[in-house]
């Protein structure tokens, strides 16, 4: 009976202690985080914020100096965590909301940004949204010229010998191309963009028609894109992508038609051609993290393609100061059962070299040939085959004026080889190898 009693005794006073230390741990925490607050000591109070959440204690004022601390130190992923988890606590508070609309914001989450706005009370949201008047977020000009290397590869082209098949090679001279674009809003949760782009390319053609060879030295051919994304909300940090991208190929070709009398003249023909890519995805965000996974059709030079690709985003710092962008795709000719996959791996790379300047270093390697990029902006449609491209770039934004300069260049590997026009043959001979310097630049007006 004795030890009953001295155990009933000795659980009384540890469930007591223990109490007594739950509240000291609340106590505790909470006076360190108010003090560090306070001292606008943020490393610190995120390290302290932490650890009491570590210990189980979380509650409305914790969470708010945590998302203050975590803003002021640039770490917007982590600032749009607390406050989200702050307004649970109190759905009504506006500053909060206001704390997470810039998070979101400065994290490049705009769509998110502006529901947080749109669901705040009134006079908040005319201070979040009365920045300005119009539905579209930018527009941007951009330009670019690309130049082969090394020019003596053209005047060392021989034609391939020994072929008894019709068909053709092309090597590229130059190219320019101009691009307007134009992102809008759509309603309270997407956005769309529009792209139209105006592209030119000089050749070398030379083909080969009822056995008998022809070489064009500068042959000419046009381009008119037209490129439609969307990105919509769909759920918590998760957008749905769709795209598709329309090119009208115009080729002038010399046409011999007989006139009167026997005589004949060559005249100039255009010759037209339409290509499409589409793609879909779904982009998902994970604290520093962003997933992003794409399923593509396309009809490129007359061939047909399906390709899926994964993508991944990592946001070290929690803010666009530090990011890389890595995706692989898989993408096949159809019917995929008679042609090989091919691979084309990516790598992007992203900092804040000083105040008001960024740089991007970038790079792909795979076969492109008749292949679209995720999200299918960029089109490979060129009749040689992109084997690496290469790049930097330099961003230059002027929040205060709503200005963003960029200047980039790229260095382009490309192989040319001869393609038959049967689509029983297969096509390689002839490989001619060559580089070329890209170059582009461009201006964004935000809204």
């Amino acid at each position: 009976m004795g030890r009953i009693i001295i155990i009933l005794v000795v659980s009384f006073f540890t469930s007591a202690w223990l109490s007594s230390q739950d509240n000291r741990g609340f106590a505790y925490y909470d006076k360190v985080t108010y003090e560090l607050y306070l001292d606008s000591s943020w490393e610190k109070l995120v390290k302290t914020g932490k650890e009491a959440l570590r210990q189980g204690i979380d509650y409305y004022y914790l969470r708010m100096r945590l998302g203050i601390a975590s803003f002021e130190s640039e770490d917007y992923s982590g600032a749009q965590e607390h406050f989200t988890k702050a307004l649970e606590f109190n759905s009504a508070d506006e500053v909060a909301m206001e704390y997470l609309y810039y998070s979101l914001l400065h994290y490049g989450r705009d769509i998110e940004a502006g529901k947080i706005a749109r669901q705040s009370p009134p006079a908040l949201r005319r201070k979040l949204t009365g920045r300005t008047g119009t539905p579209v977020r930018y527009f941007s000009l951009n330009a670019t010229t690309g130049f082969i290397n090394d020019r003596d590869v053209i005047d060392r082209f021989d034609p391939p010998g020994g072929l008894l098949e019709d068909g053709y090679q092309s090597v590229t001279r130059k190219y320019r191309s101009m691009v307007a674009s134009l992102e809008h809003e759509a309603g309270n949760s997407a956005t769309v963009i529009h792209s139209a782009r105006y592209f030119t390319k000089e050749y070398l053609y030379y083909s080969r028609e009822g056995l008998e060879d022809d070489i064009a030295e500068n042959e000419k051919l046009r381009q008119l894109q037209y490129y439609l994304s969307g990105r919509v909300l769909i759920g918590n940090g998760l957008f749905l992508v769709p795209a598709i991208h329309y090119i009208s190929l115009i080729i002038p070709t010399e046409v011999i038609i007989a006139g009167r009398g026997g005589r004949t003249f060559v005249a100039e023909q255009n010759t037209y051609r339409h290509d499409f890519a589409s793609s879909v995805g779904l982009d998902k965000y994970f604290k520093k993290v962003r997933i992003g996974v794409t399923a593509g059709f396309s009809s490129i030079n007359e061939q047909r393609q399906i390709q899926g690709s994964f993508l991944a985003s990592w946001f070290p710092l929690g803010n666009l100061n530090l990011y890389t962008v890595s995706g692989l795709t898989r993408y096949s000719v159809l019917p995929a059962e008679d042609n090989p996959g091919r691979w084309v791996f990516s790598q992007e790379a992203g900092f804040r070299a000083m105040p008001g300047l960024w740089i991007e270093l970038r790079g792909k390697i795979g076969n492109m040939m008749n292949y679209a990029a995720p999200g299918a902006y960029f089109i490979y449609n060129d009749a040689g085959v992109t084997t690496g491209v290469y790049g930097i770039s330099l961003i230059a934004p002027f929040f205060d004026r709503g200005i963003e300069l960029t200047l980039n260049y790229s260095f382009v590997n490309s192989e040319s080889k001869f393609i038959y026009d049967s689509a029983g043959l297969h096509s390689g001979n002839n490989n001619v190898k060559s580089g070329y310097n890209q170059l582009s630049g461009g201006i964004k007006w935000m809204f």
